[in-house]
């Protein structure tokens, strides 16, 4: 595999694991949910705060549709690419039905 290649493997990655520490919550059931609260009332080591680290890749499934219709598209790529071409690329995927895109 090439460097770039794996660059854009590492970035979508990366961008998975922030959705899952920004949204991650909206997944939890209430016993969990009172466990990342303890966490992270507890937590004094001032590292940054990892979902992924604290429940594990089991959650991960729970968020594609999440990650995919919604966070890659409304805080990646509008942030990547031109209003004109943002618009289009939104379009397309809506019409093939990938995502169906919130309005906000």
């Amino acid at each position: 595999m090439g460097k770039s290649t794996l660059g854009k493997y590492e970035f979508a990655l990366e961008m998975l694991q922030a959705c899952l520490d920004n949204y991650g919550h909206q997944l939890l059931d209430d016993d969990e949910e009172e466990m990342l609260v303890s966490y992270q009332e507890g937590d004094e080591s001032g590292e940054e705060f990892s979902f992924c680290c604290l429940f594990g890749s089991e959650k991960i499934p729970g968020m594609i549709n999440e990650f995919l219709g919604y966070f890659m598209v409304h805080k990646v790529v509008d942030t990547l690419l031109p209003v004109r071409r943002r618009n289009w690329r939104q379009r397309q995927l809506e019409q093939s039905g990938i995502c169906r895109l919130r309005t906000s």
